[in-house]
């Protein structure tokens, strides 16, 4: 079987040879680089789906050596972070030439690595190393551009990443000077062994850290700005795979490593929070990214909410709607972004009459609001009804109640862009003419796997199963570290 290690390292090693090709060698480097990736993530999918795969680095054995946890949830969010950087590679062809590529070719792959490595790592020194990576990547290609609104989100994202990723950090040595390790199953194993107001101590510090890269309300003021300011390839790859690995990190390492059952109800409360303030910033938002920025942010709550009730169902669907949800913002922005490059503005008012100058991204787009929305038959309908349902099993009634209000603010918004696509004339009813190849592929994959999922949810059905048991059952992780 062809190792795990690889989905790290050679996002690395190819990020240093970006340099030395011209031209569109480049471009096709990159490419092949992240299919390369894509193409062992699915290949490792399989065998992972009820037992974890543990890499053993220089064949030393867990807690000594370093190892790689490569279980349910790992993999999905390999797949999701190969794939969707797979299609944001092609959509770079067109959507970004500002020079020189060979940094930005370079800090995109560093940034593929190290989210990748945030999810299959199984120590917790490692998970700071990557998200470092992965955060200083990000600071990068958010400011790449060097327009105002770039640098200015880009210093802001700078300056909070930087403040979370100390705070974990911090709580990395606590753990370390109080279990004598930095493996996660071991550390899970000893964490009686840490005084309970040390560890609560240690829980904040994770929240601050992890909370910030989930976009949890009150952490995620970076959040707008970074996906408003970035290049529009970026702004995809925040919405649809960054935030998610985020969300991974915080629920890794306090359900698993800390343990802390007992505040399930703090954090569902927060996750409400960060749902319900989301909704009402997008109903008031001009600029289309920002708007759809804040309905990420939306959206990540309702996941954290769910996560947070701890319910099988409920982390079922969680789970499903991190895949629905990547896909179906993935997909808006990528229009989105199009959008604002063929008219220079970034405004909402680019979507009028958008039906009569492209009937292919007018539909695409149609169908990313209303999945998001959880339009029957469409995927983010299965998984928002899945998370509901389990929440409403959970007990959890007025924090649904609460989330149903919210879906109503979410729909006025949405609605209101879908009758600007097809009942508002724009200035210019001109057709768009010529889309580019890197522009319509990215979005018709997106579209497929859409509608693929919506008609046939049942096919993830399985690795939704697995992540279930990965995320809630620390025995399993400890067991399946050790080997008992």
């Amino acid at each position: 079987m062809v190792s795990p290690i690889l989905l790290i390292a050679l996002p690395l090693f190819f990020a240093f040879l970006i340099p030395l090709f011209k031209g569109k060698g480049k471009s096709i480097l990159l490419i092949f680089a992240i299919l390369i990736n894509l193409i062992i993530s699915i290949l490792i999918f399989p065998s992972v789906l009820h037992k974890a795969i543990i890499v053993k680095i220089a064949n030393f054995l867990p807690p000594v050596g370093i190892n790689l946890f490569v279980g349910p949830i790992g993999i999905t969010l390999s797949v999701i972070i190969s794939g969707i950087g797979l299609l944001v590679s092609i959509y770079l062809l067109k959507m970004e030439k500002r020079p020189p590529l060979n940094r930005f070719y370079a800090l995109y792959l560093l940034m593929i690595s190290g989210a990748t490595g945030m999810s299959l790592t199984g120590d917790i020194f490692n998970m700071f190393v990557f998200l470092e990576i992965t955060t200083i990547s990000a600071y990068g290609l958010t400011a790449y551009g060097k327009d105002k609104a770039g640098l200015e989100a880009g210093m802001k994202y700078l300056l909070i990443g930087s403040l979370g990723a100390n705070l974990v950090l911090i709580g990395v040595i606590l753990l370390y000077a109080t279990t004598g390790s930095l493996n996660m199953a071991d550390i899970a194993g000893k964490i009686s062994m840490v005084p309970k107001s040390v560890l609560s101590f240690i829980f904040v510090l994770f929240f601050v850290g992890f909370g910030i890269e989930a976009e949890l309300f009150p952490l995620n003021g970076w959040s707008p700005d970074a996906m408003e300011g970035a290049p529009h390839p970026i702004s995809v790859m925040f919405s649809s795979v960054i935030s998610k690995v985020g969300l991974y990190a915080f629920f890794r390492f306090v359900i698993t490593v800390l343990g802390l059952t007992n505040i399930k109800g703090i954090l569902l409360w927060f996750g409400v929070a960060t749902l319900f303030v989301g909704e009402l910033a997008a109903l008031r938002q001009r600029n289309l990214k920002r708007l759809l920025a804040y309905s990420s942010i939306a959206q990540l709550g309702f996941i954290f909410a769910a996560i947070a009730v701890g319910t099988s169902l409920a982390v079922k669907g969680a789970m499903f709607h991190i895949i629905n949800h990547a896909l179906l913002s993935g997909m808006m922005f990528a229009i989105a972004g199009f959008s604002a490059v063929s008219s220079g503005d970034g405004n909402i008012d680019t979507l009028k009459g958008l039906g009569n100058r492209s009937r292919l991204l007018a539909f695409a787009f149609t169908i990313g609001a209303l999945g998001t929305l959880g339009f029957p038959l469409l995927n983010g309908f299965w998984s928002k009804f899945m998370m509901i349902l389990g929440m409403i099993k959970g007990n959890a009634i007025v924090p649904v109640y609460i989330i149903l209000f919210a879906s109503v603010i979410e729909t006025v918004y949405y609605l209101r862009l879908v009758y600007f696509i097809y009942f508002i004339p724009s200035k210019s009813e001109q057709a768009l003419g010529y889309i580019p190849f890197a522009v319509v592929f990215p979005v018709v994959i997106f579209l497929v796997f859409v509608l693929i999922l919506g008609i046939y949810p049942s096919l993830v059905n399985g690795v939704l199963n697995g992540t279930v048991t990965d995320i809630l059952n620390r025995s399993w992780y400890i067991t399946s570290v050790f080997g008992g």
